[in-house]
Formats: structure tokens, C-alpha cells, sequence
């Protein structure tokens, strides 16, 4: 279980496929999509408890009855879990009156254990990294108590706006990183996007459906996790370059639509990734939009080799004419 439970963490961060925030499992369990989740003094899961995104707590006379699994976010236990506890891409920290049946492991953190911790089975950890990923292309849950909310966007408060505010400048203050280290290059990638959308968008496609693979077998060798989270860093991005490209041809289409085309790149590259950041954040189509103009620019990209060369529609076509001409003139 241990092993499926960091594979499931390493699909789950490249695809964020959107499903309901929270579902009951057969026999008492809980899955919480997003946004966290805590087991206060008191409360009681009557099963397995894993939740795919977000911090888990299990508070001092809190019970989890089964395992205890966390995908992308830390762990903290200072309650009863009957089964194992796992925190596939984040840490593990056990409280003084924690009580775990079973094994504790942190696939790429560590597990902070403090004196009077019980531990029924191993404690495995990884290697001190923590990776966290935010949830561009679905709102995130808001957790109040026991009772998962969704809000539009996941604006459920102030932390909430804030977070999505900060997200959102950051991707942004990439793109104007980018534009301004290799301009023509990142216009380059837009063009091609432009002239080649079948093959941008069939190879973007397909290096999605390999990559998943690839970081499920280097995860479930466990020896090879750090070079699946490399592996995860690198298709980062290049999703981050293709969507910059497509963020450059959306700004300048809509300034040139307000006349305003005399601006100079990094004020068209900023809209536009902002306004492709914004339909991909909203609730219900907004990821698989993103998906969708995410596996765009990463096929864009790789096709025109990270803007290093333009890749035609029809390129192949051309050389034939040519050699006939040069026959012709030879006889």
C-alpha cells in the first residue's frame, strides 16, 4: 500500500484531474479531494481516511479507525491511527500522544517523531524534500470543522483570496522572467502553437500519457524517487515555457484587438497568462481547459525545441520541387 500510495501522488500532481472534494468510501472511510482536512478531539473516521491535497491533522483524542494517507501535504498526528501513516509528498510529524498501529512513512520528507510517540510498525522517510503543488485548474476546498465546502475560484476567505492572489503573480512574474530572457524564442514556440495546433496538442498529449508511467515506475522503485520528482520538475516547465508562449499570443491578440499593439511583449506576455490563468481556474470546465492549453504549449514547445527552430505545418513538402528544378538544370 505503501508503494501504490506514492505512485497515486506522482499521477495525481502531473494530471489534477478535477472529481467531487469529498466522497465516502465502503465501510466508514473518507476521501477528501482538496483542501485539507482535520480530525478534531473527539471525532472519529470509521475507516481509511486519505486525502489527496492539502495538510491532515488528527488532533489529541482523534481516531482514525484504518491508514491515514496524505498525497500532497504534511501529516500531523497526535491521536490514534489504527493502520499505517503515509505522506506520499510531504512530512510526518508525531505529536507526544500520538498512536500509529501501523507503519509511518514520508516519501520524500521526513517523520519528525516526538518522545512518548508510539509506533506500532517501520518508519520510513525520504529525503527531507517537501513538495507542495497548488491546485491551478479546480478550486480548492474550504474546510470548516468536519465539513468540506467548495467556493467559486476557492474563495472561502481572506487566506484564501490571498493565496490565489499570490498564486496567480507568481505565474505571471515567471512569464515576464521568461519573455524577457528569451523573447524570441518564447515567440517562436507561440508561432508554432499557431501554424501546428494538431501536433502541438497530439504530442502534448502523448508526452503527458508517458510521463505518467515513467514517474509511477521510478516512484514504486523507491530508490528512484528523487529522479521522479526531477522528472516532475522538468515537465513543470516546460508546461510553465509553453504556457508563457501561449500566454504572449493571447495578450498580443487582445491588445492588438484594442489597438494598443505598440506595448512592448512583457505587458502582453503578463495579460495574457493572467487571463489564461483565470479560465483555468474556474470551477467545473476551467481544468480541462487548462489541460487542454497546457498539453497545447508543452507540445509547442518540445516541437519547436523550446523556440530553438520554427516547426512548419508542411515542412516536408518543400525539398521535393527543389531537387527537380536542379535535375532539370543539369540535363
Amino acid at each position: 500500500m505503501k508503494r501504490l500510495a506514492l505512485a497515486i501522488a506522482m499521477a495525481w500532481s502531473l494530471t489534477g484531474i478535477l472529481i467531487p472534494p469529498a466522497s465516502a468510501q465502503d465501510g466508514g472511510g473518507l476521501i477528501i479531494w482538496s483542501g485539507g482536512y482535520r480530525v478534531e478531539e473527539g471525532d472519529e473516521v470509521n475507516g481509511d481516511l486519505i486525502v489527496l491535497s492539502g495538510p491532515v491533522g488528527v488532533e489529541e483524542e482523534g481516531i482514525v479507525r484504518g491508514s491515514l494517507v496524505a498525497v500532497q501535504g504534511d501529516v500531523s498526528v497526535a491521536g490514534t491511527v489504527a493502520g499505517d501513516v503515509i505522506a506520499a509528498l510531504g512530512q510526518v510529524g508525531l505529536g507526544p500522544s500520538a498512536r500509529v498501529g501501523g507503519d509511518v512513512v514520508s516519501g520524500v520528507g521526513r517523520v519528525h517523531r516526538s518522545a512518548g510517540a508510539q509506533v506500532g510498525g517501520q518508519i520510513q522517510q525520504g529525503q527531507g524534500i517537501s513538495l507542495r503543488f497548488g491546485r491551478i485548474f479546480a478550486p480548492p476546498t474550504v474546510v470548516f470543522g468536519r465539513f468540506p465546502f467548495v467556493t467559486p475560484f476557492g474563495l472561502g476567505g481572506f487566506v484564501n483570496l490571498v493565496s490565489v492572489v499570490l498564486t496567480l503573480a507568481a505565474l505571471v512574474a515567471l512569464a515576464l522572467v521568461v519573455i524577457a530572457l528569451w523573447p524570441a524564442q518564447v515567440r517562436t514556440v507561440g508561432a508554432t502553437a499557431l501554424s501546428s495546433p494538431g501536433p502541438s496538442l497530439g504530442l502534448g498529449v502523448v508526452v503527458g500519457l508517458l510521463a505518467i508511467p515513467s514517474l509511477l515506475l521510478l516512484v514504486v522503485l523507491v530508490c528512484t524517487v528523487p529522479l521522479a520528482a526531477i522528472l516532475l520538475a522538468g515537465l513543470i516547465g516546460v508546461f510553465l515555457y509553453g504556457w508563457t508562449a501561449l500566454g504572449l499570443v493571447v495578450g498580443e491578440r487582445v491588445l492588438g484587438a484594442a489597438r494598443r499593439g505598440d506595448l512592448s511583449p512583457l505587458w502582453a506576455g503578463g495579460l495574457g497568462v493572467a487571463l489564461l490563468s483565470l479560465i483555468a481556474a474556474a470551477p467545473c470546465f476551467g481544468f480541462l481547459f487548462g489541460l487542454g492549453a497546457g498539453a497545447w504549449g508543452v507540445g509547442a514547445t518540445l516541437l519547436s525545441r523550446f523556440g530553438t527552430r520554427f516547426y512548419p505545418a508542411a515542412a516536408s513538402a518543400s525539398p521535393a520541387p527543389a531537387r527537380r528544378v536542379r535535375r532539370r538544370a543539369r540535363r
